[in-house]
């Protein structure tokens, strides 16, 4: 048996008063133990003794305990060379029961959950296994016999995966081949890929210093129309401030020509008009200032 992190074996059977067995006590010296003897002797029921106490319910007998007898039991001391576990199946007529402690007395609570997990590590229903995927059943006879192949399985995924890559690469190379264009205009001459470089390099140059002039012209172009505009905004702004000027000048006329015919008499002392720039205007009292200190 073989749970998660150590290797189990019976070590030490022992049963009473169970199927044939009256009393039976075995210490395997082995890892393998041929039991012999002549027909219906008991080789059976040892054997489906240890079935019916590691296996559960589902694999014990319905007539367990040997007939005539009150009580039977049996015993298996379970470890991997020094007795670690003690597994106890007590039958009665009123039923049965199992127990599972360590050597030194300590009881597990739940104990056929750990015994399911030991059982199904050595044993497998067989209808079970029909009825399973082929992979899975490949699984199966692996971790019953014991093999690994995780090792294996990795090292033929990585050559499995470098030759779908090199197939890729051989593909995508028969690809790029296929679409060469062939030139029927090959030179006969052999051509000298040095000048054809420097051919090259002066030709990108050219147009690298023709691209650099495309820039400054574009440059130049952009200030252009940039300074179009601020002289097309400033002339109308000067129109606007010459519309202006025009309609303050009409009301300084209009207001010369209301205080001439307002004061005119004809007689010396009609007074003098003096026009002249205002620089600005203030309301002591508001504090307006402009045209709003005036009205």
């Amino acid at each position: 048996m073989q749970s998660d992190t150590e290797t189990l074996r019976v070590l030490r059977f022992s049963a009473n008063n169970i199927l044939r067995l009256s009393v039976v006590d075995i210490t395997p010296d082995k890892d393998v133990m041929v039991i012999g003897g002549r027909n219906a002797q008991g080789k059976s029921s040892i054997l489906n003794s240890i079935m019916a106490a590691v296996g559960g319910a589902k694999n014990r007998p319905k007539e367990l305990l040997k007939k005539g007898q009150k009580k039977g039991t049996v015993t298996l001391e379970i470890g991997d060379t020094e007795p670690k576990y003690i597994l106890t199946l007590t039958v009665t007529p009123e039923g049965e029961r199992i127990t599972l402690t360590t050597k030194e007395g300590a009881k597990f609570n739940g104990c056929q959950g750990i015994l399911d997990g030991w059982y199904s590590s050595v044993a497998f229903d067989p209808l079970d296994f029909l009825r399973m995927k082929k992979a899975d059943q490949l699984d199966t006879l692996k971790a019953l016999v014991g093999l690994d192949f995780t090792e294996l399985d990795a090292k033929r995924k990585e050559l499995f995966d470098q030759r779908t890559e090199v197939n890729r690469e051989v593909k995508a190379a028969k690809t790029n081949f296929d679409q060469i264009e062939m030139v029927s205009d090959v030179p006969k001459d052999e051509v000298s890929i040095d000048a054809l470089n420097k051919e090259l390099q002066e030709a990108n140059a050219t147009n690298l210093a023709n691209a650099t002039k495309r820039t400054g012209l574009e440059a130049i172009k952009t200030r252009g129309e940039q300074s179009a505009e601020a002289v097309r905004a400033s002339t109308a702004e000067i129109d606007r401030l010459e519309n202006l000027l025009a309609q303050e000048r009409a009301k300084l006329e209009k207001l010369i020509d209301c205080l001439m015919k307002t004061a005119y008499t004809g007689k010396v002392g009609d007074g003098k008009i003096f026009v002249s720039e205002l620089v600005e205007t203030i309301r002591i009292r508001t504090g307006e200032q402009g045209e709003d200190s005036l009205l």
